[in-house]
């Protein structure tokens, strides 16, 4: 049988993403014992909203990289993307060189601006740097209106710090709240509230088009071009 390809069936056979099942590629990458990972329930969340894509050729920004951990992962899932990641710290010096990097502060326009010239619009930005509000929402105003493509994703990670994490830069106590009519409040501090936030952008906007809360992770979905 001849090994060549030709027409239609070559081309289908070069844009062929080969077979990697997620759960395989982080727990060999967590193995190597480098760096902090995230618990396998994010990574079924990336997984859930990414697979169908994966071979196609998606612009992904990774705010904190750390390591570069989660960017290998990436990396490896996403075969066909373009990779921008920040953070506050040097180069790791594990990143592949595949991937571009900038060094600077979430809160940082210059150091935002840098990374979508490398790589924006994005089709997925995954916020996982300071875990602080005011940082988190100063980087999703910077870049959701106008460098996140539209039907594209802009995930919070660790989302909950604010109330779970005492000590933590934002941390507030939990206090009950006591409703006032139809007035019925809720817990707002940190990243908390960004998120809530977005609820708010979702009933009175329709951008995001959808907000997915899950454990530790939450994904909203920028409204597809009008």
């Amino acid at each position: 049988m001849s090994s060549s390809g030709n027409g239609a069936e070559g081309a289908a056979e070069a844009d062929r993403v080969p077979v990697m099942d997620l759960r395989e590629i982080v727990e060999r990458e967590y193995e190597s014992g480098r760096g902090a990972g995230k618990p396998w329930h994010y990574w079924a969340v990336y997984q859930e909203f990414l697979e169908a894509r994966r071979g196609d050729p998606l612009r992904l920004l990774e705010l904190g990289v750390e390591s570069g951990r989660s960017a290998r992962i990436f990396r490896e899932y996403l075969p066909n993307a373009t990779i921008v990641g920040l953070d506050y710290h040097e180069r790791p010096e594990r990143l592949p060189e595949s991937v571009h990097f900038v060094r600077g502060k979430q809160q940082d326009s210059a150091a935002l601006e840098q990374a979508v010239v490398l790589g924006g619009p994005f089709d997925v930005v995954v916020d996982d740097a300071a875990h602080v509000g005011t940082m988190a929402k100063a980087s999703h105003e910077f870049l959701y209106k106008d460098h996140v493509a539209p039907g594209g994703y802009y995930i919070f990670e660790d989302w909950g710090v604010a109330l779970r994490k005492k000590g933590w830069a934002d941390y507030h106590p939990y206090e009950p709240p006591i409703d006032d009519g139809d007035l019925l409040p809720s817990f707002s501090y940190g990243m908390v509230g960004l998120v809530k936030q977005q609820i708010d952008g979702l009933l009175l906007r329709g951008d995001p088009r959808a907000v997915t809360v899950r454990p530790g992770v939450v994904v909203t979905r920028k409204a597809p071009r009008r």
